[in-house]
């Protein structure tokens, strides 16, 4: 079983577009996809046969206040717009190919956090309205509202499994193609203080979620730990930018977001017949 495993970061996942562009121009599919927060936005349009449109999108529409703001944050409780993403963006502007993405026979895991419980859920296309799933992979602590399906609310996967690279071996994947957002080396740094505060106040009434906060730092860091051994063992194939990724989680420099675009194309055209032998296409 070959699995595609994608990481999120926000902005940083036009890094990962580049390379799902080049992985769709050379046909190389998957049996199993599994994204995260960006990643699972990212792989819409990669399930859906659409190379360029996550680019697209984040190009023409990033100075759009109805994709992301302040005026949305205080109006809906989400700085991203995600009635305007999932709405007029993907029915008109941008149009997803939803025949395409429900007719491909991928399975396809968006992975989130449960708001009652802090644990991982991980929403399959064929069992939920994947659409949803995604916004909900993709609904970061503070900017956004948790996301209710099917009774359960949900938020961002990232929180409690980052990288679901284990997810995929769990699975049965013996081959795992990694898409991180941050260059090989990274860790990240302990929150500051004062977001921690703000966090915990926020969540006070979800408590096992306020207390899955206090551990975001140290999860993400163990499973790029546990990352970097499979890797040196060559059990997972991992594409990452080559150095620090200059992008902040709200940018709005379209020249940053195409040259961090156009990094994730060159590095997986430069490894695509490793790629293709890591696979055995």
């Amino acid at each position: 079983m070959k699995a595609l495993v994608l990481e999120g970061g926000s902005h940083r996942g036009i890094y990962t577009a580049g390379v799902l562009d080049i992985l769709l121009e050379n046909n190389i599919t998957f049996d199993a996809v599994y994204g995260v927060s960006a990643g699972s936005l990212s792989a819409l349009s990669f399930l859906s046969g659409q190379p360029g449109r996550t680019a697209r999108i984040s190009f023409d529409y990033i100075h759009d206040p109805r994709y992301m703001s302040e005026k949305n944050l205080t109006e809906t409780g989400d700085y991203f717009g995600f009635q305007f993403l999932m709405g007029e963006l993907s029915q008109q502007l941008v149009p997803l190919d939803f025949e395409a993405l429900k007719r491909n026979p991928t399975k396809f895991y968006a992975v989130t956090a449960e708001l009652e419980t802090g644990e991982a859920a991980f929403l399959e296309k064929s069992e939920t309205d994947i659409l949803k799933a995604a916004v909900a992979s993709s609904s970061l602590p503070i900017i956004a509202l948790p996301k209710e399906i099917n009774g359960v609310k949900y938020m961002d996967g990232g929180l409690v499994c980052p990288i679901p690279f284990q997810k995929a071996m769990e699975d049965g994947a013996d081959k795992v193609l990694v898409v991180t957002t941050r260059e090989r080396g990274f860790r990240k740094r302990e929150k500051p203080e004062e977001q921690v505060h703000k966090e915990q106040e926020h969540y006070k009434d979800y408590p096992k979620f306020a207390k899955l906060l206090t551990k975001t730092v140290e999860i993400y860091n163990h499973q790029l730990d546990d990352l970097d051994l499979l890797t040196e063992s060559g059990k997972v194939f991992v594409i990452s930018p080559k150095g620090p990724v200059e992008i902040e989680s709200q940018e709005r420099d379209v020249s940053k977001l195409k040259a961090l675009y156009e990094e994730g194309r060159r590095d997986a055209s430069e490894q695509l017949d490793a790629i293709k032998k890591y696979l055995n296409l």
